[in-house]
């Protein structure tokens, strides 16, 4: 099973990719898993996404650095 990341509204898309952004860890547009399963919480939590991940993490042996700076700062 994938790992769970909270986020609403949830639309069943196929795949789930980095946002990018000024405040993003990681540039636009990496794939990074599917959706696997939206679990509706009651009251105002919200709602609850299991995300299968693109990478079995248990046999990552190599890792491509990506040196990237956020829009804001390269404006600066």
């Amino acid at each position: 099973m994938g790992r769970r990341f909270r986020v609403e509204p949830v639309w069943w898309i196929l795949a789930v990719f980095t946002a990018g952004g000024s405040t993003s860890l990681a540039p636009p547009n990496i794939p990074v898993g599917t959706v696997a399963n939206v679990i509706t919480r009651p009251g105002t939590a919200g709602q609850e996404v299991e995300v299968e991940l693109v990478s079995d993490l248990e046999r990552l042996q190599f890792v491509r650095i990506i040196l990237y700076q956020p829009p804001t700062e390269l404006a600066e």
